[in-house]
Protein backbone atom coordinates (compact mmCIF):
# COMPACT_ATOMS: atom_id res chain seq x y z
CA UNK A 1 0.00 0.00 0.00
CA UNK A 2 1.22 3.39 -0.73
CA UNK A 3 2.96 5.47 1.70
CA UNK A 4 3.67 2.44 3.90
CA UNK A 5 7.00 0.64 4.23
CA UNK A 6 7.82 -2.65 3.60
CA UNK A 7 10.14 -4.88 5.89
CA UNK A 8 11.77 -7.56 3.75
CA UNK A 9 14.41 -10.71 4.99
CA UNK A 10 18.06 -9.67 4.64
CA UNK A 11 20.27 -12.28 3.78
CA UNK A 12 22.35 -12.42 6.42
CA UNK A 13 21.05 -14.18 9.27
CA UNK A 14 19.64 -11.73 12.10
CA UNK A 15 19.42 -9.27 9.88
CA UNK A 16 16.14 -7.37 8.58
CA UNK A 17 16.17 -5.01 5.00
CA UNK A 18 13.86 -1.90 5.61
CA UNK A 19 12.63 -1.20 1.65
CA UNK A 20 10.66 2.27 1.36
CA UNK A 21 10.95 4.11 -1.56
CA UNK A 22 9.51 7.43 -0.10
CA UNK A 23 12.34 7.06 2.80
CA UNK A 24 12.80 10.18 4.83
CA UNK A 25 16.69 11.72 5.36
CA UNK A 26 16.80 12.95 8.32
CA UNK A 27 18.39 16.69 7.20
CA UNK A 28 20.45 19.26 9.49
CA UNK A 29 18.15 20.19 12.31
CA UNK A 30 16.93 16.98 13.51
CA UNK A 31 20.60 15.54 13.57
CA UNK A 32 21.70 18.45 15.11
CA UNK A 33 18.87 18.12 17.39
CA UNK A 34 20.20 15.03 18.57
CA UNK A 35 24.01 15.88 18.91
CA UNK A 36 22.89 18.55 21.08
CA UNK A 37 20.21 15.75 23.11
CA UNK A 38 23.23 13.24 23.56
CA UNK A 39 25.75 15.69 24.67
CA UNK A 40 23.66 16.29 27.28
CA UNK A 41 23.37 13.16 28.88
CA UNK A 42 26.79 11.93 27.22
CA UNK A 43 27.89 15.39 29.68
CA UNK A 44 26.01 14.00 33.09
CA UNK A 45 27.60 10.63 32.43
CA UNK A 46 31.58 12.00 32.62
CA UNK A 47 30.71 14.75 34.46
CA UNK A 48 32.47 12.91 37.56
CA UNK A 49 35.13 11.56 36.06
CA UNK A 50 35.70 15.80 34.95
CA UNK A 51 35.32 16.77 38.60
CA UNK A 52 37.90 14.32 39.45
CA UNK A 53 40.27 15.38 36.87
CA UNK A 54 40.49 18.87 37.94
CA UNK A 55 40.60 18.50 41.05
CA UNK A 56 42.62 15.47 42.01
CA UNK A 57 46.33 15.12 41.93
CA UNK A 58 48.70 14.36 39.02
CA UNK A 59 48.48 10.97 38.98
CA UNK A 60 44.99 10.95 39.42
CA UNK A 61 44.23 13.36 36.54
CA UNK A 62 45.99 10.86 34.10
CA UNK A 63 44.15 8.16 35.09
CA UNK A 64 41.07 9.90 34.70
CA UNK A 65 41.97 11.00 30.84
CA UNK A 66 41.41 7.44 29.85
CA UNK A 67 37.68 6.89 30.79
CA UNK A 68 36.85 10.53 30.40
CA UNK A 69 38.21 10.38 27.06
CA UNK A 70 36.99 6.57 25.94
CA UNK A 71 33.47 6.65 27.60
CA UNK A 72 31.41 8.71 25.52
CA UNK A 73 32.71 7.13 22.22
CA UNK A 74 32.12 3.50 23.59
CA UNK A 75 28.54 4.87 25.04
CA UNK A 76 27.73 6.12 20.97
CA UNK A 77 29.26 3.04 19.23
CA UNK A 78 27.16 0.53 21.67
CA UNK A 79 23.80 1.99 21.39
CA UNK A 80 24.13 2.31 17.52
CA UNK A 81 24.83 -1.29 17.01
CA UNK A 82 22.28 -1.98 19.84
CA UNK A 83 19.42 0.02 18.77
CA UNK A 84 20.81 2.02 15.80
CA UNK A 85 20.18 4.93 17.63
CA UNK A 86 21.40 6.52 20.94
CA UNK A 87 18.95 8.86 23.14
CA UNK A 88 19.06 11.99 20.90
CA UNK A 89 18.32 10.23 18.04
CA UNK A 90 15.44 8.59 19.75
CA UNK A 91 13.90 11.77 21.10
CA UNK A 92 14.18 12.90 17.66
CA UNK A 93 12.95 10.15 15.78
CA UNK A 94 15.94 9.62 13.66
CA UNK A 95 17.67 6.04 13.29
CA UNK A 96 21.13 4.88 11.38
CA UNK A 97 20.93 2.31 9.22
CA UNK A 98 23.14 0.68 5.98
CA UNK A 99 22.87 2.42 2.81
CA UNK A 100 20.73 -0.26 1.86
CA UNK A 101 18.59 0.27 4.51
CA UNK A 102 19.61 -2.42 6.55
CA UNK A 103 20.15 -2.85 10.43
CA UNK A 104 23.75 -1.66 11.21
CA UNK A 105 26.12 -4.05 13.16
CA UNK A 106 29.37 -3.24 15.26
CA UNK A 107 31.35 -2.94 12.54
CA UNK A 108 28.93 0.73 10.97
CA UNK A 109 28.92 1.96 14.58
CA UNK A 110 32.35 1.52 15.09
CA UNK A 111 33.76 3.01 11.29
CA UNK A 112 30.85 5.89 12.47
CA UNK A 113 32.94 6.83 15.17
CA UNK A 114 36.42 6.44 13.82
CA UNK A 115 37.51 9.74 12.50
CA UNK A 116 36.08 10.88 16.17
CA UNK A 117 38.00 8.35 17.81
CA UNK A 118 41.57 9.33 16.11
CA UNK A 119 41.09 12.89 16.79
CA UNK A 120 40.17 12.21 20.59
CA UNK A 121 43.27 9.67 21.10
CA UNK A 122 45.68 12.60 19.83
CA UNK A 123 44.35 15.07 21.99
CA UNK A 124 44.48 12.33 25.07
CA UNK A 125 48.41 11.44 24.14
CA UNK A 126 49.08 15.79 23.82
CA UNK A 127 47.60 15.70 27.52
CA UNK A 128 49.18 13.04 28.71
CA UNK A 129 52.63 13.93 27.33
CA UNK A 130 51.75 17.49 29.38
CA UNK A 131 51.13 15.65 32.30
CA UNK A 132 54.56 13.63 32.07
CA UNK A 133 56.64 16.90 32.02
CA UNK A 134 54.98 18.23 34.85
CA UNK A 135 55.89 18.06 37.97
CA UNK A 136 53.71 17.13 41.02
CA UNK A 137 54.27 20.46 42.48
CA UNK A 138 53.70 23.02 40.24
CA UNK A 139 50.29 20.73 38.73
CA UNK A 140 48.90 21.09 42.63
CA UNK A 141 50.05 24.59 42.32
CA UNK A 142 47.79 25.20 39.55
CA UNK A 143 44.05 26.48 39.63
CA UNK A 144 41.33 24.51 37.59
CA UNK A 145 41.33 26.59 35.12
CA UNK A 146 45.06 26.51 34.23
CA UNK A 147 44.88 22.59 34.44
CA UNK A 148 42.15 22.36 31.76
CA UNK A 149 44.65 24.50 29.25
CA UNK A 150 47.87 22.89 30.26
CA UNK A 151 48.27 20.60 26.85
CA UNK A 152 47.95 24.00 25.35
CA UNK A 153 50.48 25.57 26.96
CA UNK A 154 52.95 22.54 26.88
CA UNK A 155 52.27 22.25 23.65
CA UNK A 156 50.28 25.22 21.50
CA UNK A 157 51.36 24.26 18.11
CA UNK A 158 50.76 20.50 18.30
CA UNK A 159 47.42 21.53 20.50
CA UNK A 160 46.78 24.52 17.90
CA UNK A 161 46.79 22.31 14.79
CA UNK A 162 45.05 19.37 16.05
CA UNK A 163 42.54 22.09 17.07
CA UNK A 164 42.13 23.21 13.64
CA UNK A 165 42.24 19.85 11.84
CA UNK A 166 39.10 19.01 14.39
CA UNK A 167 37.27 22.03 13.08
CA UNK A 168 38.20 21.52 9.50
CA UNK A 169 36.87 18.23 9.68
CA UNK A 170 33.46 19.09 11.57
CA UNK A 171 32.75 22.12 8.66
CA UNK A 172 33.48 19.52 6.70
CA UNK A 173 30.78 16.96 7.52
CA UNK A 174 28.19 19.68 7.53
CA UNK A 175 29.37 20.84 4.46
CA UNK A 176 28.98 17.62 2.58
CA UNK A 177 25.35 16.82 4.64
CA UNK A 178 24.10 19.80 3.55
CA UNK A 179 24.98 19.06 -0.13
CA UNK A 180 23.97 15.60 -0.89
CA UNK A 181 20.20 14.08 -1.42
CA UNK A 182 20.83 11.28 1.17
CA UNK A 183 21.54 13.77 3.49
CA UNK A 184 24.99 12.06 4.12
CA UNK A 185 27.64 13.39 6.69
CA UNK A 186 31.49 12.55 6.01
CA UNK A 187 31.28 9.73 8.44
CA UNK A 188 28.01 8.18 7.04
CA UNK A 189 30.21 7.85 3.51
CA UNK A 190 32.93 6.07 6.05
CA UNK A 191 30.90 3.83 7.49
CA UNK A 192 28.16 3.32 4.15
CA UNK A 193 25.05 4.09 6.24
CA UNK A 194 22.48 6.55 6.36
CA UNK A 195 20.28 8.20 9.14
CA UNK A 196 16.69 8.31 8.33
CA UNK A 197 13.50 9.64 9.97
CA UNK A 198 11.68 6.78 11.73
CA UNK A 199 9.64 6.53 14.75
Amino acid sequence: MEGMRVIQADPRPGRKRLMDPSVDYAGFWRRSGAIFLDALWMTALVLPIWAVQVHGGRTTNIIARVPFTYIPIVANVWCLARWGRTPGKWATGIRVRRIDLGTISWREALRRESVTLIFATVELAIGLAALSVTADSDFDAMGWRQRLVLPKDCFPVLARYTGWMSQAWLWSELLVLMLNKKRRALHDYIAGTVVVVEK
